[in-house]
């Protein structure tokens, strides 16, 4: 079940950034989408137990998006466009801490998961003893 729903997490994460690609007028917000869509596929690899290909996904592919990003900001003059804006803090506040309930919960699942596991296997090792 932790699986599933990981795997549904990453996946609606990496259609949202690869839309986000397509869609951005702003280079460098469309090169850090593509950088975020290739980790949520190796988070995806290493969800289904591909730990090597998570892996190669992150050095290849991330990798590649970090050179393209950095010829990104040499190349283009994107300072210029950007107006920074403090209206909404709280917004940007919630968001970060609901991403982070997201992340503990994501990864705190196997956690508690084995731990009622180890509870269910004593009690009926328990129940066992007492007959």
């Amino acid at each position: 079940m932790f699986e599933t729903i990981v795997f549904y997490l990453f996946s609606t994460l990496c259609i949202v950034c690869f839309l986000i690609v397509a869609t951005s007028s702003q280079i460098l917000y469309a090169m850090t989408a593509l950088a975020s869509g290739m980790i949520f596929i190796s988070g995806i690899f290493f969800v289904l137990d591909a730990e090597f290909l998570g892996v190669v996904q992150i050095v290849v592919y991330g990798g590649s998006v970090v050179a393209l990003y950095a010829f990104a900001m040499m190349f283009f003059d994107s300072a210029k466009d950007v107006i920074e804006s403090r209206k909404n803090q709280w917004v940007a506040s919630v968001l970060c801490v609901g991403i982070a309930i997201v992340l503990v919960g994501a990864f705190g699942m196997p956690l508690v998961g084995n731990n009622l596991e180890t509870i269910a296997i004593s009690q009926n090792l328990i129940d066992i003893a007492e007959m």
